[in-house]
This record gives C-alpha cells, sequence and structure tokens, in this order.
C-alpha cells in the first residue's frame, strides 16, 4: 500500500506492508512494516506520524510502532 495528499489540514504520506490486519468490535490491530508520515488535524480527530511511529486521537485513536498499529474507533478523546 502506497499513497498520499496534502490538504488544507495536513500532509498524509503512507506506505507499507501488512503481514496481519484484524478487526473486531471497534479494535484494529495491524503488524508488518509501515513507513507512515502524516501531520493532520480535521473534524475526525488528530494524527502525528513519523516514519511509522506515532499516535492518533478522535474518531480513531491508536498508537503505532512502525511494525505495528493497534487502534480503536470506540474511544473518544474530547
Amino acid at each position: 500500500m502506497v499513497g498520499g495528499k496534502v490538504t488544507r489540514r495536513g500532509v498524509d504520506v503512507r506506505g507499507g506492508i501488512n503481514v496481519v490486519d484484524y478487526k473486531s468490535n471497534g479494535i484494529r490491530a495491524r503488524a508488518g512494516l509501515n513507513v507512515d508520515t502524516v501531520a493532520k488535524a480535521d473534524e475526525d480527530g488528530v494524527e502525528a506520524k513519523f516514519l511509522g511511529f506515532g499516535v492518533s486521537a478522535g474518531k480513531k485513536t491508536g498508537i503505532s510502532f512502525g511494525v505495528g498499529e493497534v487502534s480503536t474507533d470506540k474511544c473518544v478523546v474530547q
């Protein structure tokens, strides 16, 4: 997976290969190699990542490690 975009609200460049991509009851876990670099804030929340390491908070809340990610869409930070 490779993609990217630049908007008025941030930069979003994603690239990587997922070996495992599991989602159940709003919890998602991915494992693989990801080099996502993201800096954005919009109506869905905020996300900051550099070379796969980072955090997101809002409609999707999670943490990324470069070789994996754990997130939920059931937790909202206000």
